[in-house]
């Protein structure tokens, strides 16, 4: 849904809501990070070897999106024009994985970026703070988050904040709200037993909710995504297993999500050009297609080989505690 959200942008096709779904992508880690860390802060993990580990996880697919956004940038593609100074800043910066100062967008070469470096920015407060939070206090700290989203939200496309340097604070709020609220729902429901369920299987397919462009109040709706919907589905994928025949596709997409991620933006701008003359339909079929199988092969050839590279250099890890300590701390 966020690919086909930036390729009707640049088709100039009215846009769904797919950027809603960069708002069940932060509870998604709030919830996964919750499992998988917090106990390990409590036993001594330190700051430097969490983020050894995140950035293992970011950096080598961030890259390849780097790479097709200064191939963007020798085709004379991108979006707006930059001067010298801005497209220096930005490889300069965006090798480093940090926001370019000198251009609009916090990352002109891949603009989706800026919501990987609000993650390794809430991963840092994670490591730092939020584990020892207490849940009123982590509520407290979502709350605030969803306040700063109110605030913030405006036109032309309401929760559709971060990406530039006007409303990088509304990309700070939606990453507080979202993570700490993954968190919260970690601790309330990460240690419940899951149930095998036929209708789990179709969880997926409420990513078309973030197909919906309502009419009248979309900024009511984007909000209702966001605070209401993203949970109940991650709740729903908490609670549910999903029969056997449809894990094999789960996991495979599942898989190959972070790197359709990491390239979709710079994809959607190298091949769209040639297809506009095609009714949308079409090209939207087939830079989806092309950017899942590209992903694909991202993942099945360069991340994952590196990924069981990197974990033989540092040992074998910690078992995911699913059902840890921060399951009962719910007062």
């Amino acid at each position: 849904m966020v690919a086909l959200f930036h390729f009707q942008l640049f088709l100039g096709v009215a846009p769904n809501h797919g950027y809603l779904a960069v708002d069940l992508f932060f509870g998604i880690s709030g919830f996964v990070l919750s499992a998988a860390y917090c106990e390990r802060f409590r036993t001594g993990m330190t700051l430097q070897a969490f983020f050894d580990l995140r950035v293992a996880r970011f950096y080598p697919l961030y890259l390849v999106g780097f790479a097709f956004g200064l191939s963007m940038l020798a085709a004379g593609l991108l979006p707006s024009a930059l001067g010298s100074w801005e497209v220096g800043t930005g490889i300069l910066l965006g090798l480093f994985m940090m926001p370019n100062p000198g251009s609009f967008q916090l990352f002109p070469l891949n603009g989706v970026s800026w919501s990987l470096f609000c993650e390794l920015l809430i991963n840092a407060v994670l490591a730092r703070w939020l584990w020892k939070f207490r849940s009123r206090h982590l509520a407290a700290f979502a709350t605030a988050g969803l306040i700063a989203i109110i605030w913030m939200a405006g036109y032309p496309y309401y929760l559709n904040m971060g990406w530039n340097w006007a409303n990088a604070i509304g990309g700070l709020a939606r990453t507080i709200f979202s993570f700490s609220l993954g968190m919260l729902l970690y601790r309330v429901a990460g240690g419940r037993p899951r149930h095998v369920h036929p209708l789990a299987a179709f969880i997926p397919l409420t990513a078309l909710l973030f197909a919906i462009s309502p009419i009248g109040s979309p900024a009511i709706w984007d909000l209702a995504m966001v605070s209401v919907v993203c949970p109940s589905i991650l709740v729903a994928a908490t609670l549910s297993e999903a029969p056997a025949w449809a894990q094999p596709t789960m996991r495979w997409s599942g898989g190959m999500s972070y790197a359709l991620y990491a390239i979709h933006w710079p994809l959607a701008v190298l091949i769209g050009r040639p297809l506009k003359s095609l009714p949308f339909g079409i090209a939207a079929m087939l830079y989806l297609a092309a950017a899942v199988a590209l992903a694909h092969l991202l993942e099945r050839y360069l991340d994952r080989p590196l990924q069981s590279y990197f974990k033989r250099r540092r040992g074998p890890s910690p078992k995911v505690n699913w059902t840890g300590s921060e399951a009962s701390q719910t007062k």
